[in-house]
C-alpha cells in the first residue's frame, strides 16, 4: 500500500517536472490547506497568508524540475511560506515605523500652525 502511494507521488512529481498543471494542481489540493494554516499562524492576516501560499505555488512552478521527491518538494514549499511570512513581518514593520515618523510630523507641524 505505502509503495503504490510512493510510486503515485512519484508519478505525480515526474509530470509537474514535465510541466503538466494537473500535477500542479495535485500538489496544490494536496498542500494548500496545511501551507495557509502554517501561513496564518505566522502572520496572522487571512488574506495575505492566501497569497502567500499562491505565490509559493508560483515559484513551485517556476523550479518545478528541480525536486528530486515529494518530501524535497514540500520542503520547499514550507521554507519559501516562511521566508515569504518573514518578508512580510519585515515590510510590515519598516511601514509601521514609517507611519509612526509620519504621524510624529504631521502633530508637531500642526502645534506650528
Amino acid at each position: 500500500m505505502a509503495e503504490n502511494v510512493a510510486k503515485e507521488h512519484n508519478d505525480w512529481l515526474a509530470s509537474l517536472a514535465k510541466g503538466d498543471q494537473a500535477a500542479l494542481s495535485h500538489f496544490f489540493k494536496l498542500h494548500q490547506k496545511s501551507l495557509g494554516y502554517f501561513a496564518l499562524r505566522l502572520i496572522e492576516d487571512e488574506p495575505e497568508a492566501e497569497d502567500i501560499v499562491a505565490g509559493c505555488f508560483v515559484k513551485l512552478w517556476d523550479r518545478r524540475a528541480d525536486f528530486p521527491s515529494t518530501h524535497s518538494l514540500k520542503r520547499f514549499l514550507y521554507v519559501t511560506c516562511r521566508n515569504a511570512c518573514l518578508n512580510y513581518l519585515r515590510h510590515q514593520k519598516v511601514k509601521s515605523i514609517a507611519q509612526e515618523a509620519y504621524h510624529q510630523e504631521l502633530e508637531a507641524s500642526s502645534e506650528d500652525v
